[in-house]
């Protein structure tokens, strides 16, 4: 390499963790042109192109991957050293977070964290990304979302998952339903069903597995992505959803639908945090963390005094 500047090396870096040249203008807070800059000025440095376009994405070469994995061990180290784990002043900072989310998790933890960041880091902005089936995980491996909150399960060893919340599930049918008053094992199985599929399309086949161990098929009629709106479909139908307790009592109160216990014992909702492991020395990632754990905490013990039985009939 020549005309040396180390600067460069955090722009290097970061193009070859996320391939987007607007995402690491984001997260270095300059403009795109300043980091098309960066980029002839490391090519020009490396004598060597370092990256191919394809579409919006920015490809590293094998001559670029291979000059970031042996660099970016000594600039983490350096960055720790100047910045000091405690370096992270969330009263003053300016600094914005990514995280993906279903509809589900939007519903039960923005209220909670919006009222926490603005009262203790008026600074900081939230970007809020819906889940996706195919690549949720996919996002959090690239560093693209600072972390995930949802049902994670199979998780790679450069991800750390976090637990920080569980939820049962339970049933929910309309109240012209005629299973009304008979919701038992044959009316599980001959009604048709609506199945969710965001994040929690891990659930989903946790839910599937439970039926096979004990012998049941459900007949699924329609897949979404939305709990919120799968309770509008059900007031208006003879299907069954199975929701997260939460989402039910909410959509009780406002729909014409009745919570019932499931006919088997259902697996339950296990929410954690999942980010990369390079998030561990991230100061700022981990004080996020903390404040998403402590929203994860208010809202189980608004639980425990809250639900009542859940068959709506008691």
């Amino acid at each position: 390499m020549k005309h040396n500047d180390l600067n460069l090396l955090t722009y290097l870096d970061l193009l070859v963790k996320h391939g987007s040249a607007t995402r690491v203008a984001e997260i270095m807070g300059v403009s795109q042109p300043a980091v098309s800059a960066a980029i002839r000025r490391l090519r020009a440095m490396a004598d060597h192109p370092l990256f191919v376009r394809s579409g919006r994405e920015l490809t590293p070469t094998a001559y670029a991957t291979s000059l970031q994995e042996q660099f970016a061990p000594l600039l983490k180290q350096w960055n720790l050293l100047i910045a000091g784990k405690d370096a992270f002043d969330a009263g003053s900072s300016e600094r914005g977070f990514t995280i993906l989310a279903s509809d589900y998790t939007q519903y039960l933890f923005l209220p909670l964290l919006a009222r926490r960041l603005a009262r203790r880091a008026p600074g900081v902005t939230l970007k809020v990304i819906p889940s996706n089936p195919y690549r949720g995980m996919q996002l959090v491996e690239q560093q693209q979302v600072d972390l995930g909150i949802g049902y994670y399960r199979s998780v790679p060893p450069q991800l750390t998952r976090r637990a920080i919340l569980e939820e049962q599930a339970v049933c929910i049918i309309a109240k012209s339903h005629p299973a009304l008053d008979a919701f038992d094992a044959l009316a599980y199985t001959t009604y048709p069903h609506i199945a969710i599929a965001s994040e929690n399309v891990a659930y989903s086949a946790t839910l599937e597995q439970a039926l096979a161990a004990h012998r049941i098929k459900r007949r699924v009629a329609i897949v979404m992505p939305s709990y919120v709106s799968a309770a509008h479909i059900v007031e208006q139908t003879q299907y069954i959803a199975t929701l997260p307790r939460s989402i039910a009592e909410v959509a009780a109160k406002t729909s014409d639908i009745v919570i019932r216990p499931c006919v088997f014992p259902l697996p339950t909702l296990d929410l954690s945090i999942l980010s990369h492991s390079e998030a561990l020395t991230d100061a700022g990632n981990q004080w996020f963390q903390g404040l998403v754990a402590e929203c994860a905490t208010e809202i189980s013990s608004g639980w425990a005094t809250s639900f009542g039985s859940t068959d709506a009939r008691v």
